[in-house]
């Protein structure tokens, strides 16, 4: 055995380090999926008008935008495993709350307050992974995080669909709840909360200012199809690209911002955020989606729709080996191009294949 190769594979101690936050890190983005494929289910149980599901479905993701990069900055203050050990608690108390919501407006508070839980697992989970292991196993690390979050991301929704189906929409809530409670006991067990990077306050005005301008931007966004003149899409427009230029002038002028704006000027860090905001856009739009368009269109059982994400969990297998070894061959640059292509390919098919008749 190559002694170099030894060092930088897992082994049992190190597995147990990381298997916790690997497993908190996929509900941030299964979490929203699985509410979003079986919206239906929950709008009819609950006697929702069509009017106000729109809101409903995005509310925890809106929150995890606006505050996923406060939530970083904490953790880098208080402490990685704190935050995320706190993320994981409430996050298993809100989902349990959910399962027993009343009505539409207990749910949607509840959704906001889900949000808060999802961005510390988003952004807290990985960090204390890199934190915890040494540089020579960190990319076999970060590897399996990424393989336990696409084995969760293809099961949970067959799983949640199943579970619908037999026991009714409000089991939805806990499908989450059994990985949470298992990230919870082996972070709280295995992983040793790393040393503190962050010093002083926490910029309270930088990480306002990005999470209104986000809020704003998406908020404008979901109203343009009603009209750019109504109000309730230019004002939120407005209002992001205000906060927008605050957010840059208040970055240049402190000394530890929240969001450094120097790093956009470097070519490969904008590259890497251009990426990474596109497949997350095209993945979260294509979970909504498939759900509405199978509940609604071609009147498919949330068992069924779950069943569509399995084929795409293998290709997304395979396709990581793949692009891990072209990485490694080539560069980074010419395997994101690649990936972006396909991307946008196949959801220009899938915009002209669509049917009624495609089930």
């Amino acid at each position: 055995m190559n002694p170099q190769s030894s060092r930088t594979r897992l082994d049992r101690r190190t597995i147990l380090t990381i298997l916790g936050p690997a497993l908190a890190y996929p509900i941030a983005g299964i979490d929203p999926l699985l509410f979003n494929l079986n919206l239906a289910a929950v709008a009819q149980g609950l006697s929702i008008p069509s009017g106000s599901v729109g809101l409903l479905a995005g509310a925890a993701t809106l929150v995890v935008a606006a505050t996923v990069l406060a939530v970083g900055n904490i953790g880098d203050r208080v402490g990685l495993k704190r935050v995320l050990l706190a993320g994981l608690g409430a996050n298993v108390v809100v989902s349990l709350a959910s399962a027993c919501a009343p009505g539409y407006g207990a749910l949607l508070v509840l959704r906001f307050a889900d949000g808060l839980t999802l961005a510390t697992m988003l952004g807290v989970a990985l960090a204390l992974v890199s934190a915890c292991v040494s540089s020579a196993v960190r990319a076999a690390a970060l590897g399996f995080v990424m393989a336990v979050y696409t084995v969760m991301y293809g099961i949970t929704p067959l799983v949640g669909g199943w579970m619908v189906s037999v026991l009714g929409w409000r089991c939805l809530f806990l499908v989450s709840v059994p990985f949470a409670v298992a990230a919870l006991a082996l972070t709280a067990r295995f992983v040793n909360e790393p040393a503190r990077h962050g010093g002083g306050h926490l910029d309270i005005l930088g990480v306002s200012l990005f999470g209104i301008a986000l809020l704003g931007l998406v908020a404008g966004l979901g109203s343009l199809p009603d009209g750019l003149a109504l109000p309730a899409t230019w004002v939120p427009l407005l209002l992001s690209t205000l906060s927008g230029f605050l957010l840059v002038r208040h970055s240049r002028r402190t000394p530890r911002p929240a969001l450094d704006m120097q790093l956009f000027a470097q070519r490969l860090f904008l590259i890497a955020v251009v990426g990474t905001v596109a497949i997350n856009v095209f993945s979260a739009g294509l979970g909504t989606i498939v759900g509405q368009l199978g509940s609604y269109v071609l009147t498919l059982s949330a068992q069924t729709i779950g069943l569509l994400y399995l084929p795409g969990t293998l290709l997304v297998a395979l396709g990581s080996v793949i692009a891990g070894r072209m990485v490694s061959a080539h560069t980074a640059h010419p395997v994101l191009v690649t990936g972006l292509i396909i991307v946008s390919t196949s959801g220009f098919v899938l915009a002209a294949t669509a049917s009624p008749v495609m089930a």
